[in-house]
């Protein structure tokens, strides 16, 4: 769900279809941000490492997905979603955590 215009008279709301139930998810602002995912199953809180791109939304699936497991990268213009971290047993939280550049 997307809230455009918030608080103005104007404001609406759409929704994204993204084919699979997704959990958390947030927004990289910054190229220095750190990624952190629980997997409670697992006992483990991973830390996700890499080149983030700015803008770009990223969104955890339980393992009672229709495709489980994994984080992806959330295209917002289409509602693709494209695994970027797989291999958890079930990541439950998933947190973007500001960075400093």
């Amino acid at each position: 769900m997307f809230i455009h215009q918030a608080g103005s008279p104007n404001q609406s709301l759409s929704r994204l279809p993204l084919g699979t139930q997704v959990d958390d998810f947030g927004w990289i602002r910054s190229a220095a941000d750190r990624t952190f995912v629980v997997d409670g199953p697992a006992n483990a809180i991973w830390q996700i490492t890499g080149q983030f791109t700015p803008g770009t939304l990223y969104a955890e699936a339980p393992n009672d997905s229709g495709v489980a497991s994994f984080i992806g990268a959330i295209d917002p213009s289409t509602g693709t979603v494209t695994p970027v971290a797989v291999g958890f047993k079930s990541p439950t939280g998933l947190a973007i955590v500001p960075g400093t550049e």
